[in-house]
């Protein structure tokens, strides 16, 4: 173990209130993920000696932002390094004015990672966590939980609550509705459904999927914030891929991209508004005469799963450099699919 010591986890302070509770608290100490902690550690063997460190400090972080975007690097790495003949990590490279790159690989391909996820209010993280001590075949998917309480909710009648509501509903046929009102308040509603008891309670969460404009502009701005990092350098001569590693649950469907990516639709009718005279996009990222630096994008599924790929693959055919050359070895390495329009 390089991460994940007996010494690191002693080390964790257990939180004066449950709320304070960060992701590497949780990834560290939850029997239930103790298979994320093992695929970190295989990984983290075949790192770079001299960036070693600063990785396991920044995965070690108990801000959730740095914690997460170093695993998210951490696993693309590992897809390139089994894939690719040569993978540095950070080089600063001259012909880029000094610009440091995520990776570039086999001398000429630029990749740059960037991962998007849903800041959920901690106490919502508490509340699941409770639940997924609840073991038996009902499980839930939540929907909006309203009327948290400014100090911490009380999980135990939380949990009591959900007890009752499942022994209700044990002969029920599957799945049914619900939405629970705590005596502290809380209103949490969702949908019950049957699954395998080794399975985690809280099967999805789709509480966030009414902010879904807010995630598909915020990601629109990361897109165009790596594309800025390299305004001053000569990129049409380097193929460059930004690897999106998307665990926002409001951006689950291919639809959901071909926005981001292609612009939003809007429709224009003639006078009357009866008869549809054409389609255009608006706020896109790839178009005929714009970020022509940007060979493609990889884009986490987050239906991989269900689907059997890891990733889907968008080609800018606008392109300095399109991706035609490492299409091949791409679609292998990433498990890559293309984006349904």
């Amino acid at each position: 173990m390089e991460i994940f010591t007996p010494e690191f986890i002693n080390s964790i302070k257990k939180p004066g209130q449950p709320f304070e509770r960060r992701y590497i608290n949780y990834l560290s100490t939850y029997k239930r993920i103790e298979w994320v902690r093992d695929k970190i550690e295989h990984i983290i063997v075949k790192y770079l000696a001299e960036k070693k460190p600063s990785l396991i400090d920044r995965i070690r972080s108990e801000d959730d932002t740095i914690c997460l975007s170093a695993i998210s690097e951490l696993y693309v790495f590992d897809l390139l390094i089994s894939n690719f003949k040569k993978v540095e990590v950070e080089p600063e490279l001259k012909f880029l004015n000094g610009k440091m790159p995520d990776f570039f690989v086999d001398d000429k391909y630029i990749f740059e990672v960037a991962t998007l996820f849903t800041k959920i209010n901690p106490f919502e993280f508490e509340i699941y966590e409770a639940l997924n001590e609840i073991e038996g075949n009902t499980k839930v998917m939540l929907g909006s939980i309203y009327n948290l309480p400014k100090t911490s909710p009380k999980l135990s009648e939380i949990k009591k609550e959900f007890e009752d509501l499942f022994e209700k509903h044990k002969s029920t046929e599957m799945p049914v509705d619900f939405e629970i009102k705590t005596k502290q308040g809380i209103v949490i509603g969702g949908r019950l459904h049957s699954g395998k008891p080794e399975h985690s309670t809280v099967g999805a969460i789709v509480s966030g999927l009414n902010d879904d404009e807010d995630s598909k502009k915020r990601t629109r701005n990361v897109i165009r914030a790596k594309l800025r990092k390299y305004n001053q350098a000569k990129l049409e001569k380097v193929p460059f891929f930004i690897v999106l590693y998307n665990l926002d649950d409001n951006l689950i469907f291919d639809e959901d991209w071909d926005e981001i990516i292609f612009g939003a639709k809007k429709f224009i009718f003639d006078e009357k508004g009866v008869a549809l005279q054409n389609i255009i996009r608006e706020n896109s990222v790839i178009q005929k005469g714009q970020n022509r630096s940007l060979s493609g994008l990889l884009i986490r599924d987050y239906d991989s799963y269900n689907s059997g790929h890891n990733y889907i693959m968008v080609k800018n055919k606008f392109a300095f450099n399109p991706i035609d050359e490492i299409e091949g070895q791409i679609k292998v390495a990433f498990k890559a699919r293309p984006l349904i329009k």
